[in-house]
Order: structure tokens, then sequence, then C-alpha cells
């Protein structure tokens, strides 16, 4: 990972995140940045890493995923009540899906989310 643009070392493949034409043409100019940013982390954290749906939590997606002390991701950089407002864009314009899971007192245990997907083709006639 790099920390400044300076140590940035290109672009690597193979690992991606697959984003169809479809999105990037059609959906992408209809989102505000913010919806745009919160829209790809998630599908970096589901289908990028070959998952159909993960818990993810607000400070994640503000600042970043970690395992243990390694940092996996820088987040998407924004605030807290931006994401929030994201994430009810995205829900209303049905592109991910959330889940709150509650523990035993009531309180919200995590928060589960998917890209929704099209489940089947509509034919031509």
């Amino acid at each position: 990972m790099f920390e400044n643009w300076s140590d940035w070392p290109g672009y690597i493949d193979p690992t991606f995140t697959p984003v169809s034409n479809r999105v990037i043409d059609y959906v992408m100019p209809r989102l505000s940045g913010a919806e745009w940013k919160v829209f790809v982390y998630i599908l970096r954290r589901t289908l990028g890493s070959g998952q159909m749906s993960v818990d993810i939590s607000l400070t994640e997606m503000c600042i970043g995923h970690r395992r243990g002390s390694a940092r996996l991701d820088l987040g998407t950089g924004l605030t807290r009540p931006t994401v929030i407002q994201a994430v009810r864009g995205l829900t209303e314009k049905r592109l991910i899906g959330v889940m709150h899971a509650k523990n035993e007192d009531g309180g919200n245990a995590s928060t589960r989310y998917h890209v929704v997907l099209q489940t089947s083709q509509r034919k031509e006639t």
C-alpha cells in the first residue's frame, strides 16, 4: 500500500473488482461523488473479494479496513454523515442492500451490505 502519491507504483494486475461497463456508462453519471465512492467501496469488499455480502462498519467505510495491525485499504475518505447519506441514497436507488443485525441488548451488532444483482435477463421480443 502507498501513503503518498509519489509512492504510487502504478496499476497492478491481476487483482480487480468487477465493474460492468453498464454501471460505468449509466449508473455512475446518476450518482453523487459520495454515492459513487461508497458503491465502489462496497463492490470491492463484496464482489471484489469473492463474496456476495460482507459486514462493513461505518468506520471502515470512512477510514479503511484493518486485519489486526495490517491496514488493508483506506476506505472512502468520506465523513460518517456523508457515508450515511450515500448509503441511504444507494439503498433508495436499489443499488445496494443493507441488513442490520442486533446484539442481545437490542443495539446494532453489525451491518451487512450486498450489491443488488440482476437475477434474470429480460427477453427481447
